[in-house]
């Protein structure tokens, strides 16, 4: 990283002399002087240019293999860390900390450089321009600052378009039912709206930057009228092709800060949300659980304690028999062989549950009828649904709704109950993962006892995992 840096200041101080130099002997080239006086001039301009192209170079070469070796480093370690787990599915987290490592690869060229560039030339330009025109000259410091403090206050975090494409996976996902329904008025405006909240923060960072550049732009402007009333023609032009390439690393500073974000992001957690010290007290015991269909055993010889707070996701292969065993806890299929005791009540929320025809609102309180409408717009936000019409009628087994929304409405049906145990059954599936992430932070929120079967990986590290695989 040193190394990087190094390069990209030098590059950058034989930017300046070749500009200043050029400036030089352009301007004194009008006067038509002889050309033995411009030798100095000419000479300082090409080695300016060589030794710029040779620091790029170098900066380019070291922030790469510096990359390069801490991408290597992790797939190692990763892959180590492979071979001696078990029952552990790495695809997804292989491929984010790729991502993430291949976003560290433009951290140093693209964050630290533009960052470091821009206060060093930053001081520099202020003292060059200081000996001329006094305290005028701590403006340049000044809109720096302001130009940070501007692009972390206007995006205190990166750009989230999960709702826009949540949107986009619902419509996808339910277009058959909204064909039948004739509900694609409905779609539309739900994009419509997505898109606009999307657009408005687009709109704000544009806006943000634009603002930047125009405190920079004020800035050169009063500078070279102060310079022009003490320097002539030649001082003049080199000062100003300094003080451009000044507001030109300045300019680089709210992406910079934007990348950084998105690399490092601040609200991102390392550690599970899992109760450090359960209660004792059991809410559900399973013991030797034995069960199977048509001869062939899914379950064998189970046993699991769930106590009273705790955060438990059921993790596995399709047909491991995740979903028989949360139809075995709420009483709907009878164990072979085992026992289970439930010592709270249990509310679940699965794939197969129906759907009343009429209203969101009515199918809160059909199965809640002392439900208020607070409560009913509290459960929706946890589920990520609140941006529905709860009056609107939604057809015959929620016809007119998405798959990802009639999932996310059946997650806020069983929240609404006041059942101690809450059991879903892949409670994102076919959520986008700004979506789905958001979701399961609600859901931990919740003081429940919760149980969670679940494909993704993403999610069954923020729970106690419970393994079942094939018998």
């Amino acid at each position: 990283m040193f190394a990087a840096i190094a390069s990209s200041l030098f590059a950058l101080a034989s930017s300046v002399i070749l500009l200043t130099a050029s400036a030089w002997l352009i301007t004194t080239a009008a006067t038509r002087p002889p050309l033995s006086e411009l030798a100095l001039g000419i000479t300082a301009v090409r080695a300016a240019g060589i030794f710029r192209a040779v620091f790029r170079y170098l900066e380019r070469l070291s922030t790469h293999k510096a990359a390069l070796d801490r991408l290597n480093k992790i797939r190692v370690k990763l892959y180590r860390a492979a071979l001696v787990t078990v029952n552990i599915q790495f695809g997804d987290a292989l491929h984010d900390l790729t991502i993430r490592a291949e976003l560290m690869k433009n951290f140093i060229p693209r964050v630290v450089v533009p960052i470091v560039g821009a206060v060093v030339l930053n001081i520099i330009t202020t003292a060059i321009v200081f000996r001329l025109i006094g305290v005028i000259a701590l403006i340049i410091p000044t809109a720096l600052i302001v130009t940070v403090l501007i692009a972390r206050a206007i995006d205190e975090k990166p750009i989230d378009d999960g709702d826009y494409r949540a949107a986009l996976i619902d419509f996808n996902d339910g277009r058959d039912e909204i064909f039948i329904a004739d509900a694609f008025d409905g779609a539309r405006k739900i994009l419509d709206r997505q898109a606009e909240k999307l657009s408005t923060v687009d709109n704000r960072i544009v806006n943000a930057d634009s603002v930047c550049s125009l405190v920079n732009a004020a800035v050169l402007c009063i500078v070279l009228y102060e310079l022009s009333a003490r320097l002539d023609t030649i001082g003049l032009s080199m000062h100003l092709f300094v003080l451009l390439i000044n507001v030109e690393t300045t300019a680089m500073i709210p992406s910079a800060i934007r990348l950084n974000k998105k690399i490092f992001p601040i609200d991102e957690t390392t550690e599970p949300d899992i109760e450090k010290k359960p209660s004792t007290e059991k809410m559900i015991e399973i013991k030797n659980l034995k069960f199977g269909y048509d001869g062939r055993t899914v379950l064998d010889n189970f046993s699991l304690d769930v106590h009273r707070a705790d955060r438990i996701a059921i993790v596995g292969e399709s047909g491991v028999g995740k979903t028989t065993l949360l139809y075995l806890i709420m009483g709907l299929l009878t164990p072979t062989e085992g026992s289970i005791k439930v010592g709270g009540t249990i509310a679940a929320a699965t794939n197969a549950d129906y759907i009343f025809s009429t209203s969101i609102r009515e199918n809160f309180l059909i199965l809640h009828p002392s439900i208020t409408n607070e409560k009913i717009l509290e459960c929706l936000k946890i589920a990520q649904l609140d941006d529905v019409d709860i009056d609107a009628e939604i057809g015959l087994d929620g016809a007119r709704l998405s798959g990802g929304q009639r999932c996310r409405l059946q997650t806020a049906l069983a929240v609404a109950s006041d059942a101690e145990v809450l059991i879903l059954d892949e409670p994102t599936a076919g959520l986008d993962r700004a979506t789905a992430d958001r979701l399961v932070e609600n859901l931990l929120g919740l003081s429940k006892t919760l149980i969670v079967i679940t494909h993704d990986p993403k999610v069954a590290a923020r729970f106690n995992k419970i393994f079942l695989s094939t018998v």
